[in-house]
C-alpha cells in the first residue's frame, strides 16, 4: 500500500477528534441532536483549522446508519464510502477550478435527485470564495431554497469575498486558530503512536512554525521524521532554517549592552552559514515581544528589568517591526539588518524622561545660586557714547537731525572729540530704526495699514515725512491713508518725542503716453493669447512702480 501522509492518516474522524473547535463542534453536535440541520453552512477560518474534515465529519452524521447522530460509527457503509472519498451523495466540489456559472447552473441542475443510497445529498465547496458572481447568483435559488434531501456546506479561507447575498442564506461558524497548546499535545501523541520520539522544545518550535494549523505541522513533522525518528530542537532548527534560540537571547542583551561588535558579528555569522536574516529579525522580534509581556504581567522579579525597561522595550519592538517592512524591499537585507541593530542598541544610553524630570527637580530644589557668584556688569559712565552697528536709514538721518535734545538732558562727554549719543538711534538692545519700529507696532495693531505703509518710498526733511506712492497705489490707497495719518503721527511722536508730518505724494515722473503704452501691450503676444483664451477686451493700461 502506498505511503500515506500523517496529515491524511491522522485526520480527524468524529467531532471528539477535532482538535481546537470546541465551539463550532458543539453548534454541529447540537444541531444532529435536536434534528435542527439548516440547508446551508458556511465553514471560515485560516487554512488547515479542520474545515474540510468537519464538513466531512457532518456528512458521515448526517448519513450514518445509526443517525443522523453526533457520533458515526464509522463502520456502515456509508461512513466507510464517505471516509474512502467514494460516496455517490457525498460531493466535494473546488471552488478554485470550478468557479464559472456553468458548473452552478450543473450543480443546480443535479441537486433536485435524491440521494442513491444515504439520507442526504451533501455538496462540500471548498475554497467557495473563489467562485465567480455569475455563478455565485446562479446558486442563489438553489440556497435558499434547496430540496429537504439536500445540504450545501461551503469552506473559505476569505468570507469577505463571498457576496452577501449569499451569506445571509447560510449558517456562518467561523473556526479559529488552533492554540499551540493543543498543537503540541496533538504532535506528542501522533509521533509516540507512530513509534517516534520528540522533545518538548522541538514540539514547541514546530507548533510556533504552523502558526495556528494542525495541516502545517503535521506536515512539517513528515518532513523532520524522514531526518531522523529522534526529534530534536536542532533538527526542527535545521530543516525550517530557524536560528538557535540562544542566539536570539545573545542578540537581545547586546542590544541592551551596546554590545556592537559582537552584534555584527552575528550577523555575520548568520549571513556566511546560510540562515534566512528576515526569519532570525521575526523570530528576535518574537522573542522582544515575550520580554515586554513578561515586564507588565511579572513585574516582579523579572530577570529582564535588570536588562531593560518597559519603555526601552517598546521602542526596540517598534524599530524592529519597522525593519521588518523594510526588508520586504530591501536590496540587501544584510546591511539593513546592521544597521537597525546597531542604531537601537543605543538604547542602552538613553534614559527615561521621567527620571530625567525627577532629577532636575531634586537638582534643582537643593542648588542655589549666590549672588556673589554672578560676576557684577561693568558699569559704564553716562558720557561715553554709545554706538551702534547696523546701516543708517533715511528717516535716521532725519530724525538725528530734525529733533534737538533738550538742554538739561544732555550730558557734557568727558573728550571732546567723543561724540554725543544720538537720541533717535535705536537703544542698544535693538537694531530696529524708529520708521521700521513704526511699522512693526502698526503690522500688529492695524495689519491694512501696515501693508499700505510698506509699499510707500520713505523720504525725510525737517520735521516732515514724505511718502510717495505709485499712481496704482495712490489711487487705491489715498483715502484711507488721509484718514489714518494722525494715528501715525502720533506713533512716531511716541518714538522720536518730537512732532512730524507725513505728506502722502503720487510718483509724478514722466512715463509714457497711455497711446504708446497701449501699443506696446497689445503687441506683446502673451497678452494677445491671454485675450483670445478668455474673450477679452481692452480697457486701460498702467506702468509698473519700478521704484518699489
Amino acid at each position: 500500500m502506498a505511503y500515506l501522509v500523517l496529515a491524511r492518516k491522522w485526520r480527524p474522524q468524529t467531532f471528539e477528534d477535532l482538535t481546537g473547535q470546541e465551539t463550532v463542534t458543539k453548534i454541529l453536535k447540537n444541531a444532529l441532536a435536536e434534528k435542527r440541520v439548516a440547508h446551508a453552512y458556511l465553514f471560515s477560518g485560516p487554512r488547515g483549522v479542520g474545515k474540510t474534515t468537519a464538513a466531512r465529519i457532518f456528512a458521515k452524521a448526517l448519513n450514518c446508519a445509526q443517525g443522523p447522530t453526533s457520533t458515526p460509527c464509522l463502520t456502515c457503509p456509508q461512513c466507510k464510502s464517505i471516509v474512502e472519498g467514494s460516496c455517490l451523495d457525498v460531493i466535494e466540489i473546488d471552488g478554485a477550478s470550478n468557479n464559472g456559472v456553468d458548473e452552478a447552473r450543473e450543480i443546480r441542475e443535479k441537486v433536485k435527485y435524491s440521494p442513491s443510497s444515504g439520507r442526504y445529498k451533501v455538496y462540500i465547496i471548498d475554497e467557495v470564495h473563489m467562485l465567480s458572481v455569475a455563478a455565485f447568483n446562479a446558486l442563489l435559488k438553489t440556497l435558499e431554497e434547496p430540496p429537504p434531501h439536500a445540504v450545501f456546506i461551503m469552506a473559505t479561507t476569505s468570507p469577505l469575498k463571498v457576496i452577501p447575498t449569499v451569506l445571509s442564506r447560510c449558517q456562518h461558524l467561523q473556526f479559529k486558530r488552533i492554540p499551540a497548546e493543543k498543537i503540541i499535545g496533538r504532535i506528542t501523541h501522533i509521533t509516540n503512536s507512530e513509534g517516534f520520539s520528540i522533545t518538548s522544545e522541538a514540539a514547541a518550535t514546530l507548533a510556533k512554525a504552523a502558526d495556528g494549523s494542525m495541516r502545517d505541522a503535521l506536515t512539517l513533522l513528515d518532513q523532520i521524521v524522514s531526518i531522523s525518528p529522534e526529534i530534536t530542537a536542532s533538527s526542527v532548527n535545521t530543516l525550517l532554517g530557524l536560528v538557535d534560540q540562544k542566539v536570539v537571547k545573545d542578540m537581545f542583551q547586546c542590544i541592551f549592552t551596546g554590545n556592537r561588535k559582537t552584534i555584527l558579528q552575528s550577523i555575520d555569522y548568520l549571513y556566511e552559514n546560510g540562515y534566512d536574516l528576515k526569519t532570525f529579525l521575526k523570530d528576535l522580534i518574537d522573542y522582544t515581544r515575550d520580554v515586554l509581556v513578561s515586564l507588565y504581567t511579572k513585574p516582579e522579579d523579572n530577570p529582564h528589568r535588570k536588562l531593560c525597561s518597559e519603555e526601552s522595550a517598546v521602542v526596540l519592538l517598534s524599530e524592529l517591526v519597522k525593519a521588518d517592512g523594510l526588508l520586504k524591499t530591501a536590496f540587501s537585507t544584510r546591511i539593513v539588518l546592521e544597521m537597525v541593530l546597531i542604531k537601537v542598541s543605543f538604547l542602552s544610553s538613553l534614559r527615561p524622561i521621567a527620571g530625567l524630570i525627577e532629577e532636575f527637580k531634586s537638582i534643582s530644589g537643593k542648588t542655589t545660586v549666590a549672588p556673589s557668584a554672578i560676576s557684577p556688569q561693568r558699569e559704564m559712565p553716562d558720557s561715553v557714547p554709545v554706538e551702534i552697528a547696523k546701516p543708517e536709514t533715511k528717516v535716521e538721518k532725519m530724525l538725528d537731525s530734525s529733533v534737538q535734545p533738550k538742554a538739561e538732558n544732555a550730558k557734557t562727554a568727558p573728550e571732546a572729540d567723543e561724540p554725543p549719543i544720538e537720541i533717535f538711534k535705536s537703544p542698544p538692545q535693538t537694531s530696529l530704526s524708529p520708521w521700521e519700529k513704526l511699522l512693526d507696532i502698526i503690522s500688529d495693531e492695524n495689519p491694512p495699514l501696515w501693508s499700505k505703509l510698506k509699499e510707500a518710498k520713505v523720504e525725510v526733511s525737517e520735521g516732515t515725512v514724505t511718502l510717495t506712492y505709485s499712481t496704482t497705489g495712490w489711487r487705491l490707497y489715498k483715502e484711507s491713508l488721509l484718514e489714518q495719518a494722525g494715528y501715525v503721527e502720533g506713533i512716531l511722536e511716541k518714538l522720536t518725542g518730537a512732532k512730524h508730518k507725513l505728506i502722502f505724494k503720487e510718483n509724478t515722473k514722466a512715463v509714457k503716453p497711455k497711446a504708446d503704452l497701449k501699443k506696446v501691450a497689445l503687441s506683446d503676444p502673451k497678452v494677445k493669447e491671454a485675450m483670445d483664451l478668455f474673450d477679452a477686451a481692452f480697457v486701460n493700461v498702467e506702468p509698473l512702480n519700478k521704484d518699489k
